[in-house]
């Protein structure tokens, strides 16, 4: 076994059981030194790597679980390094920008998530790199975004910096919500809530039209029991009871429009 280490040239892992019962993990490297007068022999190096490879593994976990969190969160999240490069993007992100996962790690967050201008329709920097540099939060709300194919969303973004332990900026993470849909459905209630007002006004002006007609028919109808009787009162009186009846059935016109509107 030492002289396989020895042939390797390169450090070899081995676990050995410790007094104690438990296991511990050895890094073990050798060199070849039977030629030499002085030594005559091989010369092997072993160390325990057992709390390494214990931080190595904690740090894949740590990993695994901040991957699924991400996955499953239904924002959009992106995190770049101090340079401003992706080092971890999510599914919704994906889907947000049209980049692949594979496609947007390791390239600059201002190729894979642009803005754009609604004024002028050109592409607009985003404040990460203020983020960055200051070490405060930004806020866009209503922003337009553009994906790859041009494709463009209005979002609510949240941009924070990443700090280590020290509280030194390594990166910023941005946070992306979608709201394209939900101001597409805003849209919709205010036109129906615009309608339903129309149709309350209409109603209230057909019947300011009708309630004078009402209490002149009424009034026709007492006048015809409080009048001497004659024939060419009662036909004047007949005449003005069945003036206002077309009126009754009668939809408000409304009034034309001015040329030019």
């Amino acid at each position: 076994r030492t002289l396989g280490i020895a042939d390797r040239g390169e450090p070899i892992e081995m676990r050995i059981r410790h007094a104690d019962g438990r296991w511990r993990t050895f890094e073990g490297i050798g060199t070849n030194v039977i030629d030499n007068p002085a030594v005559g022999g091989i010369v092997v190096n072993f160390r325990d790597i057992t709390a390494r490879n214990t931080a190595q593994e904690e740090l894949a976990r740590e990993k695994e679980r901040l991957a699924v969190t991400l996955g499953s969160i239904g924002d959009g999240v992106i995190a770049t390094d101090i340079d401003g490069r992706i080092s971890s993007i999510n599914r919704v992100a994906c889907h947000l920008t049209s980049w692949t996962q594979d496609d947007a790690v390791g390239r600059n967050l201002s190729t894979v998530f642009q803005l754009v201008d609604e004024r002028t329709g050109r592409l607009r920097p985003g404040p990460a790199q203020q983020v960055a540099e200051s070490g405060g939060s930004a806020a866009l709300s209503e922003a337009t975004m553009q994906d790859l194919h041009g494709e463009q969303r209005l979002i609510d973004l949240q941009i924070s910096p990443i700090r280590d332990r020290h509280s030194e900026i390594i990166g910023v993470v941005l946070v992306i919500r979608d709201i394209t849909h939900e101001r597409e459905l805003e849209q919709v209630v205010q036109r129906s809530e615009k309608l339903d007002a129309l149709g309350v006004l209409a109603g209230g002006i057909a019947h300011d039209f009708n309630h004078p007609l009402t209490a002149v028919i009424r009034n026709i109808s007492l006048a015809r029991f409080h009048t001497p009787r004659g024939e060419r009162l009662a036909r004047m009186r007949g005449e003005a009871d069945k003036a206002p009846g077309p009126a009754r059935h009668r939809r408000p016109q409304r009034p034309p429009c001015p040329p030019g509107r």
